[in-house]
């Protein structure tokens, strides 16, 4: 009702982005939005201000930039709720969608053949880390997992796929070779099990992150 922000719990990845600070400010308002690109800081306000009016869900991709002067992407999902004494509490958490926003920005009419390759394609693609965080899945992988990309994202890209003791010697091969290409088998959301032919290669970004693509073909 005050207008004021407290933190009541903030874990370390939170802490490195925005400092130690975060957790011990008298000014939590001034101290997050003091980090807010300035170019997105007007709809972080107004996206704020809505959720707080209407108790929806706060829902928000934006840059901020750290203590140390990096600049990180950030998709910020909460859920406020109104507690008996007016104040709101709000419980979320946030993901750094750096990398994805990276492979956005390389998916644009500039690289106009792979854009249409990673959009049109028959085949399913998933972008994902090494350690098997998925990034980015193009329509054709939403619709062979019958879900949304944001919901293949929530998944490790290993877990798609059934039989997990193959799936480790095949990334196996891949982390040792540079590449991999065999069978295997696709679970979707559903728990239905397709056969397919699974690509996948190694490869590094500008920022020198080793990153992964999967090409998924059914065979069934």
């Amino acid at each position: 009702p005050t207008g004021e922000w407290k933190p009541l719990y903030a874990n370390s990845k939170l802490k490195d982005v925005f400092g130690e600070s975060i957790v011990s400010s008298y000014d939590l308002r001034n101290e997050i939005y003091k980090h807010i690109h300035k170019d997105d800081y007007d709809r972080f306000t107004q996206a704020i201000t809505n959720s707080v009016r209407d108790l929806s869900q706060f829902d928000l991709k934006y840059r901020i930039t750290t203590e140390k002067g990096e600049n990180y992407w950030i998709h910020n999902r909460a859920k406020p709720e109104k507690r008996d004494d007016g104040s709101i509490l709000f419980s979320g958490v946030q993901t750094d969608i750096t990398d994805q926003k990276g492979l956005e920005t390389k998916l644009t009419d500039r690289d106009e053949p792979y854009h249409l390759l990673f959009e049109k394609s028959n085949d399913a693609i998933i972008l994902n880390t090494i350690e098997g965080r998925i990034l980015s899945a193009n329509p054709a992988a939403e619709r062979m997992y019958g879900g949304t990309e944001a919901e293949i994202r929530e998944i490790r890209s290993p877990m798609l796929f059934n039989n997990q003791e193959i799936v480790k010697e095949a990334i196996d091969v891949r982390n040792t070779t540079g590449k991999y290409k065999g069978e295997l088998e696709f679970i979707s959301k559903n728990g239905n099990i397709i056969p397919v032919e699974v690509s996948s290669a190694l490869y590094t970004n500008s920022k020198g992150d080793k990153l992964s693509s999967l090409f998924i073909h059914d065979i069934s």
